[in-house]
């Protein structure tokens, strides 16, 4: 690929070190995501960066094509889980964490919702319409550090002091909650019609 046709695509050289700053999505003059809410990459004992593979999952069936359920349980899935996360922001939260690939393990996506200077804080567990979520407390307090992880050293950042001191005060006070998205990704079949996004109820969090 020529060099010219790399940078526009933002494609880093190899040896580089990897930029997790997001340009945070806006409406009008306000500023929906914190500019701490990209992905960083995980790191090795050595302190090396590793990158986040994307693992195709394809249906074993014998009756399936295998090729055709990859995409849609890998590629689509990521599609599904960015549009859940979108109209989650377009709904009048803000984000915390963005989603990550579909083959990585933890929260899928951390957003609040602020109203008159209080927060509530949503771990996000997206999925399809079909597919049972069980509580699983052990993994929801993995889920707690990541965002801790992502207010950490002057990464939350609103563009607004009181709106980052609301979401710290949230965590302290334990306004935390687990929810599961589902994305009915049915209407993909007809693609000019917006994927059905159901938020399901919150459960608060006891991180303990």
């Amino acid at each position: 690929m020529p060099e010219k046709r790399a940078k526009e695509l933002t494609f880093r050289p190899a040896g580089t070190p990897f930029d997790p700053s997001i340009v945070p999505r806006k409406q009008g003059n306000q500023q929906l995501e914190s500019t701490g809410a990209g992905r960083r990459l995980k790191q090795d004992d050595e302190g090396n960066e590793r990158g986040h593979r994307v693992t195709g999952r394809a249906n074993k069936s014998p009756d399936d094509d295998p090729s055709a359920n990859t995409f849609v349980r890998t590629v689509g899935a990521d599609v599904a889980q960015a549009h859940g996360y979108n109209h989650l922001l377009s709904g009048g939260e803000l984000g915390i964490l963005r989603p990550g690939n579909i083959s990585r393990g933890g929260v899928d996506a951390i957003t609040a919702k602020v109203v008159n200077g209080k927060a509530q804080i949503f771990l996000n567990d997206f999925t399809d319409v079909d597919t049972s979520k069980p509580s699983n407390k052990d993994k929801q307090a993995r889920w707690f550090k990541e965002l801790q992880t992502a207010v950490a050293d002057n990464r939350l950042d609103f563009g607004d002091p009181a709106t980052n001191a609301a979401v710290v005060k949230a965590i302290k006070d334990g306004e935390v909650y687990v929810r599961t998205v589902r994305i009915d990704t049915a209407p993909h079949k007809t693609p000019d019609k917006m994927l059905p996004v159901t938020v399901g109820t919150p459960e608060k969090l006891d991180p303990q």
